[in-house]
């Protein structure tokens, strides 16, 4: 699932969907957090919700940080101003929809492990 997202986040940043379609940015990293509860989910089967979250945003803080400090063509990232405020209004939109898909899919498996235990 790691390469499909990797995948299509290169696909868009190739295309320019990400400066077109505004909301792609939500999405991608809603399925980001997603991710990263299957992999939490699969590793600590037992972990709590609340090690969940900080995972994420552990995780989601990494991606930022690569945002902002890596000016590569990967990134989608041309010139890189922190001071600016939209890197800080990105930042907090992006790691709620990390938090969200997280969240999302963990209650889908919580709720999968309950009917099917």
């Amino acid at each position: 699932m790691l390469a499909a997202l990797m995948l299509t986040h290169r696909c868009l940043i190739l295309n320019h969907t990400y400066e077109n379609v505004w909301w792609t940015d939500f999405v991608m990293h809603a399925l980001g957090g997603a991710w990263i509860a299957i992999v939490v989910h699969s590793f600590i089967p037992r972990s709590g919700f609340s090690a969940l979250i900080t995972i994420v945003l552990v995780v989601g803080g990494l991606w930022e940080a690569l945002e902002f400090f890596i000016s590569a063509p990967f990134f989608g990232v041309g010139e890189v101003r922190l001071t600016d405020p939209i890197w800080q209004l990105d930042t907090i939109f992006d790691l709620s929809m990390d938090i969200m898909g997280a969240v999302l899919l963990w209650a889908v498996l919580s709720r999968y492990n309950r009917v099917h235990a």
